[in-house]
């Protein structure tokens, strides 16, 4: 069986005798109603047109007259702007390749550079000495060491025979130098000069001659 709890609720009961008096008490308050003619407004353009015609006045980053703070964040915004190059310049590159061939050098380097620079540094010769001989003779009681020779011209253009430097080394190992002047002996390309001196014999006999050419 279900329990009814029955609650305690505060109010009004309205019945109609009362619903009768509370309509003529509204009656006694209503008034005859004025009427005013009004002419009628332009019709107002819709809200959407206006909003299109507000936002075509609103300027845009690259059109005539933009804002200069939206050419900053386009900037921004685009590709970064390039760093200037570290790489560096010629004085950088002369100095490394200083140290490189400063290390490949001292390494021993040398070594193998000598002959390479020597054959860059040597020179063809047009002239040269050639058929050297030398004799010792007997001539009025004298012994007298004889050097006969000749000059070459190997090159393409006549030249002249420069001075010819003798050197002549005893069995003592002391040298005696003589100089013979050709006095400007001229010679074709292809020629020869040949040439003769007669020298004292050193004491102890001869070790050694050569004949070479001065330079001019």
């Amino acid at each position: 069986m279900v329990e009814r709890q029955v609650r305690p609720v505060s109010g009004e009961i309205m019945t109609a005798e009362r619903d009768a008096r509370s309509a003529r008490a509204a009656g006694d308050d209503i008034v005859d109603a004025e009427y005013e003619t009004v002419a009628a407004q332009e019709p107002r353009p819709p809200l959407r047109e206006e909003t299109r015609a507000s936002s075509e006045n609103v300027p845009r980053p690259g059109a005539e007259g933009s804002v200069a703070g939206m050419d900053i964040l386009r900037r921004a915004a685009g590709a970064p702007e390039e760093r200037p190059s570290r790489r560096g310049g010629v004085a950088f590159w002369t100095c490394g390749a200083f140290m490189v061939l400063a290390a490949f050098w001292i390494s021993g380097g040398h070594v193998l550079a000598g002959p390479v620079l020597a054959s860059f540094a040597a020179k063809p010769e047009r002239l040269r000495i050639a058929e050297l001989s030398s004799r010792v003779e007997s001539h009025g009681g004298r012994k007298l060491l004889v050097i006969d020779g000749a000059v070459v011209n190997q090159g393409t253009v006549a030249d002249a025979v420069p001075p010819l430097l003798i050197e002549v080394t005893g069995d003592g190992g002391r040298v005696t130098r003589y100089t013979l002047d050709p006095a400007g002996t001229g010679i074709a390309p292809g020629a020869e000069v040949r040439f003769s001196s007669r020298v004292d014999v050193p004491i102890g006999g001869v070790a050694g001659v050569s004949v070479k050419m001065s330079e001019r």
